[in-house]
């Protein structure tokens, strides 16, 4: 009797599991309109009827959501910025994750998943309707639709500031919602519909997404690229792609150091241009790329032959990650030149293992070290933007490493070119072991003293190497400085640093900056391999940690390589300067052993202020080149009612915000300008608590023609006529009630009715002005003042 009631409780409970009218565990979505599972949106055509994903809706997700919703910070990891992004949905794991002890499985869109399935067994749940294909089921199981129509049943506020429930910035918690989370979402939280903490889109865009998303949001294939892209894109990869020896080490070379980059043909240059990522494929070309997934390039690619390919970039370019790089005739001549030409030779292409793939100076130790550098150099923005447009660069504890502003230049290569340097690099390859070679770091204090060691063991055997091979470096002038060969802007480069993120422009902007750094071919490549090639965003704490620490070595080298040109006098009041209240380790590297002596400045200062008049010389001994290029972005802004503001010093600037973008508006269209606040700090040679190495009084302002920044912070619109007023009043802020009288008049909050009117010209002017640079600003460290 026991069993057999048993086996009716059994019966009983499956029955009620499977059934739709009481099931237990199955949401009220499923019972409603079935069970989810992933969904083929694709169709042959848009109906005449229907909404046309590409036409309609592609340009209202790329002006009003991307702007919030790309690269890894976008949140709840929902991109935006392509149709698989969309179906790929949300995920409640952050990729920025700063207390992490153990590694985080990948999520690169179109890398590390190539289907919906596969993204739904990494743990990415749906914003849109995945149950039964109808209107009512799209509609009301769909997350996408539900936050579109919360936004407009619940518009902001009318008030000039966004009320305390709003919880903005980079570190803010993120609500992730499921749809059967969505309604308690909802009542707690009326006001968070999207675009959050931004004003509802126009009725008309709104209209149309919610009719595209009701449709089941379905769209056509992409149209494929044109028979004459196509035989670019196979030029090239067989040029990727030889077979001697020389030819495979130097595509390795290039891989590296171009898998960040946006590639484009050089005669396609304009608005419509198509970019590629060059990647591993286990294909070769001509088939469909079968891509490797590895966290990092050089990591073993797991198969014996692989090819490298072009892959089309179907993203929405986002200036925080949008780095253009040119191919062309030219550029592959003088590859061939460096890398193919020289005379050397590879009896055995380098392993992969991971102690060793990781460090360049061994893994390339065949390739003359002047092709690497000339390589490095030719794009050198290109080069930097890699640290601070690669994953490392985000969040204050990442970029705290560097100044708020500085300039960059580089020796000479032809000046460098030393017998016997090849192979001091490459015997010494153990003393440039980096964090990149240690995988995720559980023992980081121990690691750092570690690194410690190596760093100072190699400057040791530099600096001896120097006295006895090439003592003419020793004495500094003018002739160490590339000049950028008269006609390479990237001869000379400025750096920002905006609090929690940072930009490079070429050229020397902004006036003299307290620090200046010079870069050689070995700094060059030590600081691409921790920050770019070997930095892994999924890593674990100790990993991060590490990396941040092991810069401040090479920052430190980098100034030290310039204050080498100062009399020695002049060279420690700097220093002390530059390092007020630091810790003693940091002083003990700062004063490199040997070189400290053996360098001496040849320069004939002729006055008292010998910094100022060094960094003179430089520019004059970069302008050539940097005046060459005539397409320069950003420039200084030399005249009229803006100039006033860079004499602005002071502990007032703390009221400002990091970078703020001016339209200034005339009869003849609008110009933009970006006003960019520079903390001053006693030293940066402090992970934690930057507040107490602020110097306020150093405070200055940047004011630049052109957007210099991904991350704008505020916005303003000033008709030319009244530009003396705002530059005025600006000037004269000094406390939070001055601000806001400056903001009301002038200023295009986040609540403003004309904000997206504003956003789209912003958007349209860059890119008539630089078609291949420009990409979508990013929006989330808008204030709210």
């Amino acid at each position: 009797m026991k069993t057999v009631m048993s086996k009716r409780v059994k019966v009983f409970v499956v029955t009620l599991l499977l059934s739709g009218c009481a099931s237990f565990g199955v949401s009220k979505y499923a019972q409603m309109y079935g069970l989810a599972k992933p969904v083929n949106r694709v169709v042959a055509q848009t109906k005449p009827d229907e909404v046309d994903y590409w036409r309609d809706i592609k340009p209202i997700l790329d002006n009003r959501c991307v702007v919030c919703h790309a690269c890894y910070d976008a949140p709840c990891q929902l991109k935006l910025t392509a149709i698989e992004g969309i179906e790929r949905g949300a995920s409640h794991d952050s990729v920025y994750h700063l207390s992490r002890p153990f590694p985080a499985e990948p999520s690169r869109l179109f890398i590390d998943a190539q289907s919906v399935e596969q993204w739904r067994n990494k743990n990415f749940f749906p914003v849109l309707n995945e149950h039964e294909q109808t209107v009512m089921a799209n509609v009301n199981a769909g997350v996408m639709y539900q936050t579109l129509s919360l936004k407009q049943k619940n518009p902001l506020p009318a008030t000039t500031q966004l009320p305390d429930s709003f919880t903005l910035g980079t570190a803010r918690k993120n609500h992730c919602p499921k749809i059967e989370d969505f309604e308690k979402y909802a009542d707690n939280n009326p006001l968070w519909g999207m675009p959050y903490g931004l004003p509802a889109i126009a009725p008309s865009e709104n209209k149309l997404l919610m009719a595209w998303l009701a449709q089941g949001a379905t769209y056509t294939a992409r149209t494929e690229i044109s028979k004459n892209i196509e035989r670019k894109v196979l030029k090239w990869e067989r040029f990727f792609n030889q077979t001697s020896l020389k030819t495979q080490l130097m595509s390795r070379y290039l891989y590296e150091h171009l898998f960040l980059a946006s590639l484009y043909f050089e005669d396609d240059a304009d608005s419509n241009a198509q970019f590629f990522n060059v990647v591993r494929s286990r294909t070769p070309p001509g088939e469909a790329i079968d891509i490797i997934a590895t966290r990092r390039p050089y990591d073993a690619p797991g198969v014996e032959k692989f090819y490298y390919r072009l892959m089309p970039v179907l993203e929405t370019p986002v200036l925080k990650t949008h780095m253009p790089y040119a191919l062309s005739y030219s550029r592959m001549e003088k590859w061939k030149a460096w890398f193919l030409k020289e005379q050397y030779s590879v009896d055995k292409l380098p392993s992969y293992l991971p102690e060793e793939a990781g460090n360049p100076f061994l893994t390339f130790a065949a390739i003359p070290s002047k092709s690497r550098y000339r390589f490095l150099l030719d794009e050198a923005k290109f080069t930097i933007g890699n640290f601070i447009k690669g994953p490392v660069c985000r969040g204050q504890v990442a970029v705290n490493v560097i100044r708020d502003h500085f300039w960059v230049v580089f020796v000479d290569p032809d000046v460098s070119e030393i017998k016997g340097y090849d192979s001091f690099l490459a015997e010494n390859y153990q003393d440039f072991k980096m964090p990149n070679t240690e995988g995720n770091v559980y023992l980081p204090m121990t690691t750092w003293g570690k690194y410690a060691d190596k760093q100072l063991a190699y400057l040791e055997k530099r600096d001896q190497f120097l006295s006895e091979i090439a003592p003419e470096l020793v004495k500094r002038d003018m002739k160490l400085i590339w000049d950028g060969d008269g006609q390479n802007p990237n001869a000379g480069l400025t750096i920002y640093r905006h609090f929690d993120n940072a930009s490079v422009e070429n050229g020397l902007l902004g006036g003299q900056p307290k620090t200046a750094w010079l870069i050689g071919y070995g700094l060059l490549e030590r600081i691409y391999y921790l920050l770019a090639a070997g930095y892994d965003v999924y890593g674990n704490v100790g990993h991060q940690f590490i990396s941040r620490v092991y810069m401040d070595f090479l920052r430190m080298e980098g100034e030290t390589n310039f204050l080498y040109f100062l009399p020695q006098e002049a060279r420690i009041k700097e220093r002390e300067d530059w390092y007020q209240g630091a810790e003693a380790r940091a002083h003990r590297y700062l004063r490199f052993p040997s070189l400290e002596e053996l360098n001496t400045s040849v320069i004939p200062y002729q006055t008292t202020d010998p910094k100022a008049e060094l960094l003179r010389q430089i520019e004059a001994r970069v302008k050539p080149a940097i005046d060459s290029g005539s397409t320069l972005l950003v420039t200084n802004v030399d005249s009229g009612p803006l100039v006033g503001l860079k004499e602005w010093r002071g502990e007032a600037i703390a009221i400002l915000p990091e970078f703020s973008i001016v339209e200034v508006k005339s009869s003849g269209g609008s110009e933009y300008y970006s006003i960019l606040k520079n903390s001053g700090h006693k030293n940066v040679s402090s992970m934690f608590n930057e507040e107490a190495n602020l110097s306020p009084s150093e405070n200055s302002l940047s004011v630049l023609k052109g957007i210099a920044g991904s991350y704008p912070n505020a916005f303003y619109r000033v008709d030319v006529d009244v530009l003396d007023k705002f530059s005025l009043q600006l000037s004269r802020v000094r406390s939070e009630l001055d601000y806001k009288i400056l903001k009301d008049q002038f200023g295009v909050r986040r609540t403003s009715k004309g904000f997206w009117a504003y956003s789209d010209r912003l958007h349209a002017n860059y890119k008539a002005r630089a078609p291949i640079d420009a990409a979508i600003l990013d929006f989330n460290r808008l204030e709210n003042r």
